[in-house]
């Protein structure tokens, strides 16, 4: 029992170990509020029917994650916040569930003068 204690002990050692070079960490996102309305027909400006709406949120972080490599990995999601029961007859993005994608998500490290950077990026 005692040996399988130390081992877990040493796992535990090794993981917080793995991670006490990272620093540095930077958050940052916004929400923006989209809305359209179309005046056609026999609707006015602003009725419902005619009308479409949506929230996106944008979170990222970045980090130095030791040894001269950086990281980042930000993330896009995109939501009615039930604004299509009450407000608008329409969604943006063609129905009413939760999206979310990884739009950017990149790895740097520096040698000397050189920097490397693998990056994948959704818009």
């Amino acid at each position: 029992m005692k040996l399988a204690k130390l081992s877990l002990a040493a796992i535990v050692a090794l993981g917080v170990s793995a991670f006490a070079d990272v620093q540095n960490v930077k958050f940052s996102g916004d929400a923006k509020l989209y809305y359209g309305t179309n005046d056609s027909g026999n609707n006015d400006l602003f009725d419902q029917t005619n009308s479409a709406g949506q929230v996106a949120l944008d979170l990222a972080a970045t980090a130095d994650v030791g040894d001269g490599a950086k990281a980042k990995l930000a993330v896009t999601m995109l939501d009615t916040l039930g604004l299509e029961n009450n407000l608008v007859g329409n969604v943006w993005e063609g129905n009413a569930q939760n999206q979310w994608w990884v739009s950017e998500a990149w790895l740097a490290k520096t040698i000397g003068n050189t920097t490397v950077k693998t990056r994948t990026t959704r818009n």
